[in-house]
């Protein structure tokens, strides 16, 4: 059995590559002329959390470290209609261009823009591949391991596929990204670095709590510049305004479970002798591998104290691994005689069985040095070899 994943996450401004986003863009009237001192704002649908911004003398805003999510995007200004567009969609580390334009008339009047298609991150020369959380909970994951979704990006190849569970960091690092080498890229999480050592992720979170996975494999950001690679960048699900949460499970036991070839051939008992296959049927080993999974999320609010609604948020995660399988190998012993020094059972092999006992080398004689067998290995009590 596994130990737990005990998790909590918060929505902090860290170091390394910065997962937040961006929505920039410019504001004008009906005719192309910039409107200066416009005030825009951005406001998260999910926590009505608000960032603000003003259009500078050529028009142009910046909406800087939005974390992934809705917003609702809004721009006011005096003699103009309010202009106001729900539904955008910001990705992890998006830069979105929205150019906004309003029309003459009264603050009061709005402009409500319902187009819902898709906005184009077009202001930067990075290629990649986003996930987000729906597509991650409905997406399968042998092992549970998020980390099998890092090979639906473009140009990376699994050299070892992550069969062990998401504890198994050199598992989940084993990928070649355009050509590069193995265990090149370079893993964080919320911006702050992932990586352990030679090229590998030093931690994979529980699907459940993993709000977005992006894979960049060509990415001319300079915070990525220290790897051949790609980047895996992983976002984690923060609270909102509404108690939410998920319990999930997988199992994986019974007789539906395979045994390999070798388990069922080969098996010895050596108080019983061999098993064979039907007794091998009739007593099957026990194979076992089921997850366990809960996240939980919302506001903070300490009764009569503080009420963190469209502030302050909390996000909690567990995840349980209980498994059991059986293993078969093979090893090979010495015999109670071999433990004593005797080989002389090897001569019944050939006589090209000859050991030498390394603790018998003699003084070297001119360009030789004297070795003896090993008891009962040869009928010569010693013998003559050249050094290379």
């Amino acid at each position: 059995m596994k130990n737990p994943i005990i998790l909590f996450a918060a929505a902090a401004a860290l170091w390394a590559q910065d997962p937040r986003g961006t929505i920039a863009g410019k504001i004008s009237d009906s005719s192309g002329a910039a409107i200066p001192a416009a005030s825009v704002r951005a406001t998260n649908v999910e926590t009505n959390v608000v960032t603000t911004a003003t259009s500078n003398a050529e028009g142009n805003y910046d909406l800087l470290y939005l974390l992934p999510g809705s917003y609702t995007i809004t721009a006011e200004r005096a003699g103009f209609k309010t202009w106001s567009k729900a539904a955008n969609a910001l990705r992890m580390a998006d830069r979105l261009l929205v150019d906004i334009q309003m029309e003459v008339g009264q603050m009061t009047e709005t402009i409500q823009v319902s187009a819902r298609g898709e906005v184009l991150e077009n202001s930067t020369a990075g290629l990649g591949q986003s996930l987000e959380a729906r597509q991650i909970g409905e997406l399968p994951l042998r092992s549970g391991s998020v980390s099998w979704l890092y090979a639906m990006a473009p140009g990376v190849i699994w050299q070892t596929l992550p069969f062990d569970g998401p504890w198994n960091i050199g598992d989940a690092s084993a990928m070649s990204v355009a050509g590069a080498g193995t265990s090149s890229m370079d893993f964080n999480m919320d911006g702050v670095s992932n990586n352990s050592y030679s090229g590998q992720t030093a931690f994979v979170p529980p699907a459940d709590m993993v709000a977005e996975v992006r894979v960049d494999t060509a990415s001319y950001d300079a915070s990525v510049g220290h790897t051949t690679g790609g980047a895996v960048n992983v976002t984690l699900k923060s609270g909102t305004n509404q108690l939410h949460g998920s319990l999930s499970a997988g199992i994986s036991s019974g007789p539906m479970m395979t045994r390999t070839f070798f388990t069922d051939q080969f098996i010895y008992d050596p108080t019983t002798g061999p098993i064979t296959p039907q007794k091998i049927k009739d007593n099957s080993p026990s194979v076992r591998w089921n997850r366990y999974s809960g996240v939980a999320g919302g506001p903070v609010i300490i009764p009569k104290l503080y009420n963190g609604r469209n502030r302050t948020f909390w996000e909690f995660g567990y995840q349980k691994h209980d498994r059991t399988r059986p293993i078969s190998s093979f090893y090979t012993v010495p015999t109670a005689a071999e433990r004593t020094g005797d080989l002389s059972a090897l001569l019944a092999l050939g006589s090209q069985y000859q050991v030498y006992d390394p603790f018998s080398i003699a003084p070297p004689a001119p360009a030789a040095f004297r070795v003896s067998l090993f008891r009962g290995t040869s009928f010569r009590p010693a013998a003559w070899i050249r050094p290379p």
